[in-house]
């Protein structure tokens, strides 16, 4: 997955508040606390595995899921067609990691004979579930994701992930875990309690399998 694109929705909390909760009474240090926000914030964001400022994402994958490389290339020299086993609606399921998950901005795949991206269109080529933590994206309800050119970027979901200011408001923990590490990154400091009472806060926010 490619680094977020820059220039999207702010940090968790601004330089005001920042300045408030390290009791500091002027802006001399401003540059300073802004860079440290940053680095609490993606600190946080590395350990949860979840988008906490909005930010716009790459996602590649060599093909769609349940498919296989006789799918993709088709049958091969000595290949035999063995019994097709039991169909799985979960096989064909893509998670898309960073959540929470704001909109899928583009889904599309390598054409296997013409090697162009094909757009897949929401509804006919694909459906989107925001039910759950992580938003799931599956073929529509009559028919299985197409076949791909065999390449590390057959597949390309781009997708904007974070959370709004209102939606913040609802995870003071979340808040406070970065603004404690920022307070830690600031006094430079290396208290192994310290840090991990910020893990105590993360910790209920990590997202199974994209936590780095």
């Amino acid at each position: 997955m490619t680094p977020p694109a820059a220039g999207m929705a702010g940090e968790p909390f601004d330089i005001a508040e920042f300045r408030r909760h390290m009791r500091l009474a002027d802006s001399r240090d401003d540059a300073r606390l802004t860079d440290c926000i940053k680095a609490a914030r993606h600190h946080a964001e590395q350990i949860t595995g979840r988008a906490i400022a909005r930010q716009k994402y790459l996602w590649t994958m060599p093909t769609f899921p349940g498919q296989t490389i006789v799918d993709v290339l088709g049958p091969f020299p000595g290949f035999v067609n063995n019994p097709v086993p039991s169909y799985s609606w979960s096989n064909y399921q893509i998670k898309v990691p960073r959540p929470p998950l704001v909109s899928i901005d583009k889904l599309q795949y390598v054409d296997p004979v013409s090697g162009a991206l094909v757009d897949l269109l929401a509804t006919t080529g694909y459906v989107l579930d925001t039910s759950s933590l992580q938003a799931i994206l599956t073929p529509p309800a009559d028919g299985i994701w197409p076949p791909t050119q065999a390449s590390t970027q057959g597949v390309q979901i781009q997708f904007t992930a974070g959370y709004s200011a209102a939606q913040l408001v609802g995870e003071p923990n979340l808040v406070l875990a970065i603004k404690l590490k920022a307070e830690s990154i600031f006094d430079g400091h290396t208290d192994p309690a310290f840090d991990s009472v910020i893990e105590t806060y993360l910790a209920p926010y990590l997202v199974g399998g994209f936590a780095e």
